[in-house]
């Protein structure tokens, strides 16, 4: 007669103990649940991780980074885990606190509508990367932004406190301050390129109802395209004041 095979001492321990199967057991079920309770939350309560996909939903459509030149990334932060609220059964309402608007750091409040509800403030990020101009090097004030002070590139705005200036009018616009090398070029920062120079000889436009009168005249300041100039007429002697046009001339004022 054969005898019996010998089984490793391991699996001989682990056949013999009732409480050794009832453990393995125990531990195949309780790990997915534990996973699942993490993001599901306990019964009669809501998720944390839920809250904060509702937040980051709502602010999807609401931020003003939106359209194919942005690369928005929203983040809403984890909750305290030990945070316990009663599963609302009415729709959850989200809103800006008083005082706060979105930005790379919003802070949004969510507040369940149910007697008695609860409200939580949830902080969410926001990154939004698009192009933007850079200075390349110093750029004093009144110089232009050619290709050879300013460059393209990708930066996050929603950090940037004082705006963007469109690349597409970098060609258009001036330093109205002295900008910094590597400095994102802010809309504060600059000013229109001038359409005209001081001492231009310029039309002069004079609207009386539907007839447009045109005289010659000499403008006493620079002046960008909507910008206010004075300018002397010839013919008259007189200066008057009135507003730049695109191509150069210039529309008295009423």
């Amino acid at each position: 007669m054969r005898p019996l095979p010998t089984l490793p001492p391991h699996r001989t321990a682990r056949l013999r103990s009732p409480a050794g199967l009832l453990l393995a057991l125990l531990s195949a079920v309780v790990a997915p649940l534990s996973a699942q309770a993490a993001t599901a939350g306990t019964a009669g309560e809501e998720s944390p991780a839920h809250l904060s996909h509702l937040a980051e939903q709502w602010l999807q459509g609401r931020h003003p980074w939106q359209g194919p030149a942005f690369d928005v990334h929203i983040q809403a932060q984890p909750l305290d885990p030990r945070t316990r609220l009663p599963a609302c059964r009415q729709d959850i309402v989200i809103s800006l606190p008083p005082g706060q608007s979105v930005g790379a750091r919003t802070l949004l409040q969510l507040q369940c509508p149910d007697s008695p509800g609860w409200r939580l403030l949830q902080p969410v990020s926001i990154q939004a990367r698009t192009e933007v101009l850079v200075a390349s090097q110093a750029i004093q004030a009144g110089s232009a932004l050619t290709a050879s002070v300013v460059s393209r590139q990708w930066r996050d705005v929603a950090t940037l406190s004082q705006g963007y200036l469109d690349p597409a009018r970098g060609d258009t616009m001036r330093a109205r301050m002295t900008i910094p090398a590597g400095a994102v070029i802010a809309l504060p920062w600059v000013q229109a390129l001038p359409v005209i120079r001081k001492g231009q000889q310029v039309n002069l436009q004079a609207r009386l109802g539907g007839i447009v009168i045109v005289m010659a005249g000499e403008t006493l300041s620079d002046g960008a395209a909507g910008e206010r100039v004075r300018v002397r007429n010839h013919q008259s002697g007189k200066i008057v004041e009135g507003l730049v046009a695109a191509d150069g001339s210039v529309e008295t004022l009423p």
